[in-house]
């Protein structure tokens, strides 16, 4: 949806283009829920589906904004993003069992632990509309992300692929930058580098402050 809403608003006329400037921002963000497996496993205790959960993951992202159409009423935006920090809590740390149609398992009580990551996401489109004070945006993002061990289980990968889709709002703080809440649907997987795949999809919150 960001994405022709994006391409529409490079095309349409607008009023004239604002000052385009380069702001650098600072996001944390923090899954509300426990992540979920994109690809499985199926558990057969019959207890419960996700044998993944509790698993929950938080991060600190740096943002370069470059501007690619600014009006006084919307604005089309590119952003880069460095990752300095991921921390996935609770990742299992055993091998999924994997049968021969190539479907895998895992048990309920595998042992767990943290790993930490980093990584880059420089493919990204955010479109936004408002006012000058409160505008509300849409945005795409890519990436990679590479983790201290393996993410899900011990026969996946340390790197893998990141893929968000958001909705936000932000405010402008007069004379000093803008501030922003919002959702993301996050995906990580390892695009079947590894001996299993099993994806992790999360609903992320997250909190931005940038500065001019």
């Amino acid at each position: 949806m960001v994405v022709p809403l994006g391409l529409i608003a490079l095309a349409a006329p607008g009023a004239p283009a604002q000052q385009a400037s380069r702001p650098l921002g600072v996001l944390l963000s923090h899954s509300m829920t426990s992540a979920t497996a994109s690809e499985g496993p199926e558990c057969l205790c019959g207890e419960r589906d996700d044998v993944l959960a509790p698993i929950s993951m938080s991060s600190i992202e740096v943002e370069l904004t470059l501007p690619l159409r600014t009006t006084a009423r919307w604005g089309v935006e590119m952003p880069l993003r460095a990752v300095p920090l991921v921390v996935v809590r609770n990742n299992p740390i055993s091998a999924a069992v994997v049968d021969g149609t190539g479907q895998w398992f895992m048990a309920l009580d595998t042992p767990r632990s943290s790993t930490l990551g980093f990584g880059l996401k420089p493919v990204g489109f955010r479109a936004w509309a408002g006012s000058k004070r409160v505008r509300l945006q849409a945005e795409v993002s890519a990436g990679v992300v590479r983790f201290g061990s393996p993410l899900l289980a011990s026969n996946a990968t340390r790197f893998n692929f990141a893929y968000d889709m958001a909705a936000g709002i932000r405010m402008e703080v007069p004379s000093a930058g803008r501030a922003e809440l919002g959702l993301r649907r996050q995906h990580l997987s390892n695009a079947g580098f590894g001996e299993v795949n099993p994806g992790l999809d999360s609903h992320v919150a997250y909190i931005g402050f940038w500065v001019y």
